[in-house]
Formats: structure tokens, sequence, C-alpha cells
């Protein structure tokens, strides 16, 4: 909303004075890359490019910027889903072998236990733990004694 202010503001301006125009444009333009959360970069970019300004290089660059911005929210995406599928499947993996080992009953609360273990090296040597922990119960301790 402060990007439509301040764009109506610079109407008179555009008549009026068009390199004061174009600064000021390339100023919000700055602004917003500087000053705000990556994931508004976009739209807020198309706002000042598609309906504010025929400045062709201006907009070209607004358009390289929203082309990297999408290009890294889709690696960033990407990446965020690997991290999620690793650490379910170490989740998985540690349960598998306690269930091998001991009772289904001794084992279900360590499930909720694993879920507050985010960090993909402290699940990976939990795994270790879970293969000649003596119990269940010890185990547990050993993800108490984590400091997550």
């Amino acid at each position: 909303m402060s990007l439509l202010d301040a764009l109506a503001g610079l109407r008179d301006l555009h008549t009026e004075d068009i390199e004061a125009y174009t600064r000021a444009i390339l100023y919000l333009f700055l602004l917003i890359l500087h000053r705000r959360e990556a994931g508004e970069h976009q739209d807020l970019l198309r706002i000042l490019t598609q309906e504010h300004t025929q400045n062709q290089e201006i907009v070209d660059m607004a358009d390289s910027i929203i082309e990297l911005s999408e290009q890294r929210g889709e690696q960033r995406g990407i990446e965020q889903g690997i991290e999620r599928g690793a650490r379910e499947m170490s989740v998985h993996n540690i349960f598998t072998v306690l269930s091998e080992r001991f009772s289904q009953a001794e084992v279900e609360p360590v499930r909720d236990a694993l879920e507050t273990v985010s960090d993909l090296t402290m699940l990976t040597e939990l795994f270790r733990v879970a293969l000649r922990i003596s119990s269940v119960e010890a185990f547990l301790q050993t993800i108490d004694a984590l400091d997550v």
C-alpha cells in the first residue's frame, strides 16, 4: 500500500520532470530490493514496473530480478523438500531399528520424541545410538539430553 501511495505522489512529477521521476522510480526499486523481504520482491517490482514506469531499463532490471528471485525461491523450495525428506527418512530408520530390537509398545513414545529433533547430524548420531542402546528408556534419555 505504501508503494502505491508513493507512486501516486509521483504522478505530477512524471509530467513535470521525467528525469526526477526516473530517479524516484530507481530509488523505489532499490528500496524494494534492499529493505523488503525477498518474498515481497516479485509482487512489488511487478507493481512498480508494469503499472508505473515506461523506462525500459528499469523494466528490464526488474524483470531480471524477478526471474532470479523466482529461481532462488524454487531452489530454496527444492532444498527444503530434500532436507524434510532426509529428516523423515532418518526418523523412519531410527524407528525401524528400535522396532526390530524392542517391543512396539516400548518404541511408540520414540516417534514423538524424535519429532523434536530437527538437526540431521543429530538424527544420524541417534541412528547409531539406536543400533546399540540397551533399552528404549535409555534412548529416550539420550534424546532428552540433547539440546534441541
